[in-house]
């Protein structure tokens, strides 16, 4: 068993992926969810669309995930099952949708996601254009997510020699994965290691459901202006790392950290870290172990590294 997937960038110019974007064979189909069904011909699974014909489309791993996420089903355990079943539990939970009607997203004649009527998009052609006075640096993307990063607009200091560049990320999801989210990116500038940072825990997402027109595009202007001014209160945070953890602060790190990235990982991590070593060199660590990962993960982990200077 398969699914398609979709196109994966990592560290792309703003022209490269505006121009990736703007060739996409784009549809949607507004439809009952009566009117679909989910078949497999022993290989590749596929969504069928009973509208006045029947039209069949490969399915990608977008939207087999997003209507596992719709019902809370855990996406890591769709494989231990076979074809057939997996094909009878997406068909069950497309009868037990409960929305009147849902927009089936077809890309390049794959089914790319399904969303309900409640669903606010906001597509990153919108955002990207909106960022291009401000300086795209670069964009990772996927069917899950886009990650954009502006060019450092501040540096900051918090150690003798050991400078940050401070930017901001911008991530949305035009499949309904994840929220807009605006925080501040440190690109720390000796080698290259990145963190996100949200400064307004409360304030600084808004997911893609039951908006009024235009609330996603405020959001998103308003967000941008907060985290322009995030500077002092970064720099303070950082060097607030710059201290010893006790016995069970370091128990407590090394077992998330574990449950993060798993544990052959992080043991090749904790090989030259002890109680001696700071704060900030577990932070280090982690964002430096991030770069080589694929986008999705080095997200989780640039993201972890961040909760940990904030808290």
């Amino acid at each position: 068993m398969r699914f398609v997937e979709g196109k994966e960038s990592s560290g792309v110019s703003y022209d490269e992926i505006v121009d990736n974007l703007k060739s996409r064979d784009r549809k949607k189909i507004n439809s009952d969810p009566d009117e679909l069904q989910i078949g497999n011909d022993g290989k590749n699974i596929f969504l069928q669309v009973y509208n006045g014909g029947v039209k069949e489309y490969p399915i990608r791993k977008s939207f087999a995930y997003k209507l596992l996420k719709w019902h809370f089903f855990p996406v890591n355990k769709l494989y231990i099952l076979n074809i057939d079943t997996v094909t009878s539990l997406l068909n069950d939970f497309l009868l037990a949708i409960r929305s009147n009607t849902v927009d089936v997203t077809i890309e390049n004649g794959e089914a790319l996601t399904i969303t309900s009527e409640n669903y606010n998009e906001l597509s990153d052609i919108y955002i990207l254009e909106e960022l291009k006075k401000s300086g795209v640096k670069s964009v990772d993307r996927n069917d899950f997510f886009m990650r954009l990063f502006t060019e450092e607009k501040a540096k900051i200091e918090p150690f003798v020699g050991d400078t940050f560049g401070v930017g901001i990320n911008i991530i949305n999801s035009e499949t309904g994965f994840r929220a807009l989210t605006v925080s501040n990116y440190l690109l720390r500038l000796i080698c290259s290691n990145g963190m996100l940072v949200h400064v307004n825990n409360t304030e600084n997402k808004l997911f893609h459901y039951g908006h009024k027109s235009g609330t996603l595009q405020n959001f998103l202007k308003e967000s941008i202006g907060k985290a322009a001014n995030n500077k002092e209160e970064l720099l303070r945070r950082i060097a607030g790392t710059n201290k010893l953890l006790d016995e069970e602060e370091l128990k407590k790190l090394k077992y998330r950290i574990q449950k993060l990235i798993g544990a052959n990982d992080a043991k090749f991590i904790f090989a030259n870290l002890n109680k001696s070593n700071l704060k900030y060199d577990y932070i280090n660590a982690l964002t430096s172990y991030a770069k080589n990962l694929k986008i999705g993960k080095r997200l989780m982990v640039e993201e972890f590294a961040g909760q940990l200077i904030m808290n």
